[in-house]
């Protein structure tokens, strides 16, 4: 308190300082929820999936021309926006190009033998360039050695399934005595082993083991050990036999079909 007018305020304000023991806190003005917001949305929508793979299809009919394979492409990115439900690339991981490739792609590809899997991996490869130059996602090299190693599975599973199909069309079976629900059992059995001519199988998610199981139907020299069948098993004359299949996968698969 000031006693006389002509007092010096300031020195009495230093004092007060002086004998203030109490912390010092800066002041920060506290930064809107909003402003964050729009600066997250900005950043997912430049790295979105669907603008970035646009992008993309925009840059290579540029420079090679349109190309059969952005039916694959933009098949991939109904994956990725629709059953595992990624927005932006940079939360793509090579899991997520596995599975599709393993699981995904190959039902697409059963009726359709124009499409070859060495140009769809190519322009995959290509699409993986792009996105390490322009959106800093390196998964290119892991790309390229799973494709290089798993590429001749998926095509021996693939050709198997295709063979399969032009020789049993789904419409005989269903129309067949063998369609009936409560004589089938259906699972993903992969190959365990052979006994006596017939093969062992067991079903990889209930842990039961099969056999003898009859796949004549099959190409049996191409089987190998580890392969995936999602198949309806029928028991005749106390043999397993294959009443439809519908599909044949790489023992790579076992991952991702769970």
């Amino acid at each position: 308190m000031l006693i006389a007018p002509q007092e010096n305020a300031g020195a009495r304000f230093d004092n007060l300082i002086k004998s203030d023991e109490s912390p010092w806190e800066e002041f920060l003005p506290e930064l809107e929820d909003d402003e964050d917001d729009e600066t997250e949305e900005w950043k997912i929508k430049n790295s979105s999936i669907e603008l970035i793979i646009d992008k993309f299809k925009d840059n290579y009919k540029l420079n090679f021309n349109a190309a059969p394979e952005f039916k694959v492409i933009d098949k991939f990115k109904e994956y990725l926006l629709n059953l595992i439900e990624i927005k932006s690339v940079e939360d793509l991981v090579i899991e997520d190009l596995e599975e599709f490739f393993l699981v995904v792609l190959i039902h697409d590809l059963i009726m359709d033998d124009k499409q070859k899997l060495p140009d769809i991996a190519d322009i995959f490869s290509q699409f993986l360039t792009y996105l390490e130059f322009n959106c800093d996602v390196s998964l290119k090299d892991s790309f390229d050695r799973f494709i290089n190693t798993n590429i001749d599975q998926i095509a021996r599973t693939l050709k198997m399934t295709r063979d399969y199909y032009k020789k049993h069309p789904l419409l005989n079976f269903l129309l067949s005595s063998k369609n009936d629900e409560e004589k089938l059992v259906e699972g993903f059995f992969e190959i365990a082993g052979k006994e006596d001519g017939c093969f062992i199988m067991e079903d990889i998610h209930l842990n039961l083991q099969f056999k003898p199981v009859d796949l004549s139907q099959l190409p049996v020299n191409s089987l190998k050990a580890g392969d995936i069948l999602h198949v309806q098993l029928l028991m005749d004359d106390l043999i397993w036999r294959i009443a439809n299949l519908e599909m044949i996968y790489p023992i790579k698969a076992k991952f991702y079909l769970y």
